[in-house]
C-alpha cells in the first residue's frame, strides 16, 4: 500500500488522497476522496463506507397501572359484579331477618308480642297475689310487698332475658354479614393480584433487534476485523491511471 508522506517532526502520517470521482461510484460520505463502488456488503467483497450500525434493546409495554389493568380484566369485573349482588342480597335478608324478630319480640304495649306477653302475665301475677292475700285477710300485711317485689322483680329478669336475645341475634347477623363483606374483599384482592400477575406474564419484555450497520466500518459496534475470518478483506479500488490504488482506511479511503 502507497502513502504520501507528511513529516511532522519525527512521525510520517499517510495523507489522505483527494481524487475526483470515477464511473460507477457514489459520493464518499466524508466528502473526500474516492467513491467506493455501488453495491457495499456485496459477493465482490467491496464494502461502502455507511454509518455505524445500532444496538438491540428490549421494549417493555407501558403498565396501564393496577387500575387500568383491573377495568380490562373480565375475570375480574365479573367478580365484582358477583360480590356487589351477593352483597346486596345478604344485607336486604339481614335486614329482613331483624324487621321479622324485632317484630315478634314487639314491646310492652302489644299483647300479641313476646314483650307484651310477658307484661300481660306480669299484671295477671300481680292480680293473683293481691287476691290470695285478699281472700286469707292478709292484703295490708307486710306478705303483700314482699310478693310485689317478687313479682315485679321476675318481670324484669323475664324482660331483660327476652331484650338481650333480641339484641344477641341482631349482633350476630351482622357480624356475619360483616364476615361475609370482609371474604368478599379478600377474594377481591386475590383476583385483582391475580390479574395483574397474568397481565405482566401476557406482556413480557420484546427485543427489537439492532441495524448491523456497515460491516466494513471501524466504528460499528459489531465490526470484527478481517483476521478474525468474519468481514471479508476489502478489494483495493483501482484509482487514476499511474496513480496506484485506494484502499478504505478508518472511515476513509487511501492511497
Amino acid at each position: 500500500m502507497a502513502f504520501e508522506g507528511e513529516s511532522g517532526g519525527s512521525t510520517t502520517l499517510p495523507k489522505k488522497y483527494t481524487a475526483p470521482v470515477g464511473p460507477g461510484s457514489t459520493p464518499n460520505p466524508g466528502g473526500s476522496g474516492p467513491a467506493a463502488p455501488h453495491g457495499g456488503g456485496s459477493s465482490s467483497g467491496l464494502g461502502t463506507l455507511g454509518t455505524s450500525g445500532t444496538e438491540g434493546h428490549y421494549n417493555t409495554p407501558t403498565f396501564p397501572g393496577a387500575e387500568g389493568v383491573l377495568a380490562t380484566d373480565w375475570g375480574y369485573q365479573q367478580l365484582l359484579s358477583l360480590d356487589k349482588a351477593m352483597s346486596m342480597e345478604d344485607l336486604a335478608r339481614m335486614n329482613r331477618n331483624i324487621g321479622q324478630m324485632t317484630a315478634y319480640y314487639g314491646s310492652d304495649q302489644d299483647p300479641l308480642s313476646l314483650l307484651g306477653r310477658i307484661f300481660t302475665a306480669y299484671g295477671d301475677r300481680n292480680r293473683t297475689i293481691g287476691n290470695t292475700l285478699a281472700g286469707h285477710g292478709m292484703l295490708g300485711s307486710g306478705e303483700t310487698k314482699f310478693q310485689a317485689d317478687k313479682s315485679t322483680l321476675a318481670y324484669q329478669q323475664q324482660e331483660y332475658d327476652a331484650k338481650f336475645k333480641l339484641q344477641q341475634y341482631i349482633q350476630g347477623l351482622n357480624d356475619a354479614f360483616k364476615d361475609a363483606e370482609r371474604q368478599r374483599k379478600i377474594n377481591e384482592m386475590t383476583a385483582g393480584e391475580n390479574a395483574i400477575n397474568s397481565w405482566i406474564q401476557n406482556n413480557p419484555p420484546i427485543w427489537i433487534p439492532g441495524d448491523p450497520g456497515d460491516p466494513y466500518d471501524p466504528n460499528n459496534p459489531g465490526y470484527v476485523p478481517p483476521t478474525l475470518g468474519v468481514a471479508p478483506v476489502p478489494l483495493p479500488v483501482p484509482g487514476p491511471s499511474g496513480q496506484g490504488s485506494y484502499y478504505p482506511v478508518g472511515g476513509s479511503w487511501f492511497q
